[in-house]
């Protein structure tokens, strides 16, 4: 019998090779826990996420029902625990402070600000439908750091990223003239609103080239930028490679 599409791409990526570098390389931060909360796997975007110097050091000591910190953040315990009941559950915009996660981020490196994170987990069951290990996969929605008109200002921005960036807009919604909130913008983050907008924008576009269903200019086109405008030389100056050559790296198959 003839093997469908379906079992032919598993049998493709059944291969640990293959797994290993999907999760490597995914741009969204990934974990795997065992079914008594120790870590058994975080991928590279999670460490950077979590600012974890090296995660081999992490694995043989912590625990996910042990950390305090992460149970006391609001939703957090109740989401935790529904998953390792073997449920598949979500949870949106969980605020993660920096500054308390700092027991294993890399050393003399203190940062006073925090991330918002949409997490989304389930139990993966061995073939005696018992829990072998727990799936979860974050997106980070932003990052909110300084003086609460840069906070308010970086949110405007995550909010209308849409559209062009206008100085005299972003300014207006926390009620400070465009020179005041640069300088304060750059004082508390080290780059003006503009860079940051760049940022958001590059993050928006590294996502949409990674959708497989995606050609380069449509991905441009939903993040309502020009593939050959300056996004394209932006994009290499913060990425470190083309547009075309993320989105081969992204979505290139395993042989």
């Amino acid at each position: 019998m003839t093997k469908g599409k379906k079992e032919l791409f598993f049998d493709r990526i059944s291969n640990k090779d293959t797994l290993f570098q999907l999760f490597e390389t995914m741009p969204y931060p990934v974990a795997f826990f065992k079914p008594d909360g120790k870590a058994a796997y975080m991928n590279p975007a999670l460490c950077e996420n979590l600012n974890i110097a090296n995660f081999d050091e992490l694995a043989d000591r912590y625990n996910l029902f042990n950390d305090d910190f992460a149970l006391d953040i609001g939703g957090l315990r109740q989401f935790i625990e529904k998953i390792f009941k073997g449920e598949m559950a979500r949870i949106k915009d969980v605020k993660m402070p920096f500054n308390r996660v700092s027991e294993f981020t890399r050393r003399n490196e203190h940062l006073d600000e925090s991330f918002h994170l949409n997490i989304t987990g389930f139990p993966i069951l061995d073939a005696k439908k018992q829990i072998e290990y727990i799936f979860c996969m974050a997106h980070r929605t932003a990052t909110y750091k300084g003086k609460k008109e840069v906070i308010a200002a970086k949110k405007y921005i995550d909010e209308h990223w849409l559209m062009e960036f206008d100085a005299e807009r972003v300014a207006e919604s926390v009620n400070l003239s465009v020179r005041h909130l640069d300088r304060i913008f750059k004082e508390s983050t080290g780059e003006t609103p503009f860079n940051y907008y760049k940022r958001v924008k590059i993050e928006r576009l590294k996502e949409a080239l990674a959708d497989p269903n995606l050609n380069i200019e449509k991905a441009f086109e939903i993040c309502c930028v020009d593939y050959n405008g300056t996004y394209a030389q932006y994009f290499k100056d913060s990425v470190g490679m083309t547009p075309s050559e993320y989105k081969k790296k992204s979505t290139r198959p395993s042989h």
